[in-house]
């Protein structure tokens, strides 16, 4: 996801804390100074925030509800590993102008990474690593109008007062799949071919 995010010099980033291991890794490549760390769980904020320190590092670090919360300021990127099924507008109400978020879709295996345009809304594409994380609770709805969000290849607009059109189609890895649906199984995929006869084998293979 950060190489989707092109962590840049400079770039003031928020991530979410989990472990904090991919705090580190912000930390790390930004400094810490330029990281944001938040998450719904205050245990693992405050879990996270010992472990960053005893290694040195000191990101700002804050118990919040991405799904539901403001962010608590601006940022050139924002990378999230919790799931939604839309961009919450609080995400580019925080977003910078020419700034990126990364996130992922809920039950596609997809990874969004969207640029902010001058209109408010965003510009995007869609990986398919396949990814999964955590999202909002059961039976929650993200608060707030639906942000605008146009995909490059097939637009979709979310305005105000608008009825959601429906998805387009796009091809992530060169397969197409609606936004909607979830990845298909390997079982749907032709298996590799299975290789006769005896095969090289690497040193460094494991056993």
């Amino acid at each position: 996801m950060y190489r989707h995010a092109e962590l840049a010099d400079g770039c003031r980033t928020l991530v979410t804390t989990g472990t904090g291991y991919g705090t580190a890794l912000a930390c790390h490549r930004l400094g810490s100074d330029l990281v944001t760390s938040v998450d719904v769980d205050p245990y693992l904020v405050e879990a996270a925030t010992d472990r960053l320190a005893s290694i040195g590092l000191r990101p700002e670090t804050a118990v919040c509800d991405l799904t539901q919360e403001s962010l608590p300021g601006e940022y050139d990127r924002i990378v999230s590993t919790v799931s939604v099924p839309n961009v919450p507008p609080t995400w580019l109400q925080a977003l910078r102008p020419g700034g990126r978020l990364v996130t992922t879709i809920t039950g596609t295996g997809l990874i969004l990474y969207a640029d902010k345009t001058p209109d408010g809304g965003a510009v995007g594409r869609t990986s398919f690593e396949p990814a999964s994380f955590m999202g909002p609770p059961p039976g929650r709805r993200l608060r707030g109008d639906r942000p605008r969000i146009r995909l490059a290849r097939g637009e979709v607009r979310r305005r105000q007062g608008e009825r959601q059109p429906p998805l387009p189609r796009v091809r992530p890895g060169g397969m197409e799949h609606p936004l909607h649906a979830p990845a298909p199984a390997p079982r749907d995929r032709a298996p590799p071919p299975v290789a006769r006869g005896p095969q090289p084998h690497r040193l460094d293979d494991p056993p």
